[in-house]
């Protein structure tokens, strides 16, 4: 595998970026790199072989003084087209390019991506190129694209590129047309990450597909390379890509080494054969805490690590690799046992590496119990035991304690320093079972789950654990809200049949509710009104088509409330004002919501992601037609979007990842 300068992976995720703005579909890696566009531009100025000098005014007015002001440096490129002769065909079959570029140049096919650069420095080096040229191209579909106007299209790439304010534009926009492609080509001066840069950029696009080309040289050698990087460009085809069939029985020639046992706080280092996995064993007790490094001795290798305990399930929740060099991962260990660290390389690429165990310690007291998501337990207040989870940062958690008989419970989570991680401490709302739903867990660690007797009392309880979101639950949305004496409020939601939902509603003081399923004409499908605190109604949808839950108050009575209505991602709610909505992708992408306004009315929506998921948020109209989106932060990184109604009605919001799906936000 090839190792791209950090210069060229900077550049490809802001053309993820610029795609996502431009309109295109977070569907595919590929295309999340249209930064390309906004990079990248072929000179106009320089043509010999199209028709773009004819609709610009090419003829005898030097482009250089009419073209712009700025460009007395670009105008050269321009005047002395690059030498072609010795040029060789690149086909980019994965990427959907064709492509023409200098005989000791180097060209790479990767990730549906073609890669050229001047040399292997330039096309392998970690640092940021201080010599050389790189050019960065990609193509997709048309129909990926919200327009294909080349002013939009490049405006929008533009817009979304986060330069320097300072930035020049020495070239351009001019029209240029490649091989059937029509399109736009500039060039800017700017500061880049500390390079003093020039860069191309160009899009283009046809009936059937676009094109979207970055260029990067030093400034103090753009003269050397701007022109050869032009040339490139104008011999660009766009064709159909190929889909490479990955039927080959990969799998059962990748078979887990085992390398060995890890002692505790001692370095050792291994090698990977391309294609190999190694397998590195330790043991530890329930609750332990251990840091566990692993680094890279070559500049080929980025490692890929996960632990996986007995069964063979990651601890981690998956593999992990955050990082091109070191990667460093915390483990608590859920059971005393034996554990496997997995090390594989990105792409199956081998090379060598170091690994080192710390930690050990729980500091947990003698027979503690581990409690995981989906289990209950029973206990004893007379015990004062505590029981604790591994929880993740971004977690929400389901608590159910069930006392027997009399006994009422009074429930807290605290963290590893004892502190209470409940919005207003322990809770005792109920003089029978205590329901703690939606509980955020704030970061990676051990947390207690503490249950005592109201007043010291003694008896027993069952406590059961599980994750919020999970068991084809996707979206949780929580709100506040009120009903007068004799009033009730309804929610509206649609479903798909068979499709389960959860409905929780908490009630404030004396309130007693009533909580009802309803259909889109009211008639009542369940109803629940088991205490008089805390109500939970779970339903199957026994046909497609619009629900509602509804809230009222027993024998006519009013009061405030906090609810919170679950829902898989075939169903869709209506969001309620002000209301807090949780999602997780797991296997999509994509999670769809309904926001209903009047005229005039203006709705900010604010998308808040875990630190793997890159937040992109759009509207959409009845048509499913974009109406306006907002992707301009990376991963991790809030997303505000704000949507004013041209008429009363209801429009779809989409929350959407664009690295597809694996993450949650809030």
């Amino acid at each position: 595998m090839t190792r791209y300068s950090r210069i060229t992976v900077y550049w490809l995720l802001l053309l993820s970026l610029l795609l996502a703005a431009c309109g295109g579909q977070e569907e595919a890696a590929p295309t999340a790199v249209p930064a390309t566009e906004t990079a990248v531009a072929a000179p106009t100025a320089a043509p010999t072989n199209t028709p773009a000098p004819t609709a610009t005014p090419e003829p005898t007015a030097t482009p250089a003084p009419t073209a712009t002001a700025v460009p007395t440096a670009t105008a050269e490129p321009a005047a002395a087209p690059a030498d072609t002769s010795d040029f060789v065909t690149f086909e980019g079959n994965t990427a959907g390019i064709v492509v023409q570029h200098p005989a000791d140049w180097l060209a790479n096919d990767d990730f549906g991506l073609l890669f050229i650069a001047s040399s292997e420095a330039a096309m392998d080096t970690s640092e940021m190129i201080d010599d050389g040229a790189v050019l960065v191209l990609l193509s997709g579909p048309t129909s990926d694209l919200g327009s294909t106007d080349p002013s939009t299209m490049l405006d929008e790439f533009m817009s979304g590129f986060d330069l320097p304010a300072d930035a020049e534009t020495v070239r351009g926009p001019e029209e240029i047309s490649i091989n059937g492609a029509d399109g736009l080509l500039t060039i800017v001066n700017a500061d880049v990450d500390g390079l003093d840069a020039a860069v191309l950029v160009v899009v283009v696009a046809n009936a059937d597909r676009y094109g979207g080309v970055i260029g990067l040289t030093p400034q103090d050698v753009a003269e050397d390379y701007l022109p050869t990087l032009e040339a490139v460009v104008r011999t660009i085809e766009l064709v159909e890509p190929e889909v490479v069939e990955e039927d080959v029985v990969v799998q059962p020639t990748i078979i887990p080494v085992p390398a060995g046992e890890l002692a505790m706080d001692t370095p050792v280092s291994s090698s990977l054969e391309d294609g190999a996995i190694a397998d590195w064993t330790f043991t530890g007790s329930a609750g332990a805490l251990f840091t566990l490094t692993v680094t890279p001795l070559d500049d080929e290798f980025d490692a890929v690590v996960d632990v996986r305990n007995a069964d063979g399930e990651s601890i981690l929740g998956g593999e992990v690799d955050n990082s091109f060099d070191e990667e460093v991962v915390e483990i608590l260990l859920p059971a005393t046992g034996t554990y496997t660290v997995r090390v594989r390389g990105f792409a199956d690429v081998g090379g060598t590496y170091a690994l080192l165990l710390t930690g050990g310690s729980s500091g947990l007291p003698e027979g503690t119990t581990i409690i995981g998501y989906g289990e209950s337990v029973t206990g004893s207040t007379a015990d004062e035991a505590v029981f604790y989870f591994l929880g993740q940062a971004g977690d929400l958690v389901d608590l159910t304690v069930t006392p027997d008989g009399d006994l009422d419970v009074v429930v807290d989570v605290v963290d590893a320093a004892g502190a209470s991680v409940l919005e207003d401490g322990a809770v005792d709302w109920s003089f029978d079972v205590e329901s703690l739903r939606l509980v955020a867990i704030p970061a990676d660690d051990l947390y207690g789950i503490v249950v005592s007797g109201f007043g010291g009392a003694a008896g027993t309880y069952e406590l059961a654990l599980d994750r919020t979101l999970g068991g084809g639950m996707d979206t949780a949305m929580r709100f506040d809200g009120s009903v007068a004496a004799d009033e009730s409020a309804a929610y509206a939601f649609t479903a798909e049949a068979g499709d389960r939902v959860r409905v929780f509603v908490q009630p404030e003081g004396e309130f007693d509710v009533v909580v009802s399923l309803l259909t889109a004409d009211g008639a009542v499908l369940a109803e629940v009104d088991e205490r008089f605190g805390f109500e939970e109604l779970a339903f199957e949808v026994p046909e497609a088509g619009e629900y509602a839950f509804q809230v009222s108050g027993f024998d006519g009575a009013g009061g405030a409330y906090a609810a919170t209505l679950l829902v898989p991602r075939t169903a869709r709610v209506v969001l309620a004002a002000d209301a807090l909505v949780y999602g997780r992708f797991t296997d999509i992408d994509t999670l769809a919501y309904t926001l209903t306004g009047a005229a005039g009315q203006s709705a900010v929506i604010e998308m808040t992601p875990d630190m793997d998921t890159d937040a992109v948020l759009r509207i959409l109209d009845a048509a499913g037609d974009e109406l306006v989106s907002m992707d301009d932060a990376f991963s991790g990184e809030a997303e505000t979007l704000t949507y004013v109604f041209d008429a009363a009605g209801d429009v779809t919001l989409e929350a959407a990842d664009f690295f597809f799906g694996g993450g949650g936000f809030t």
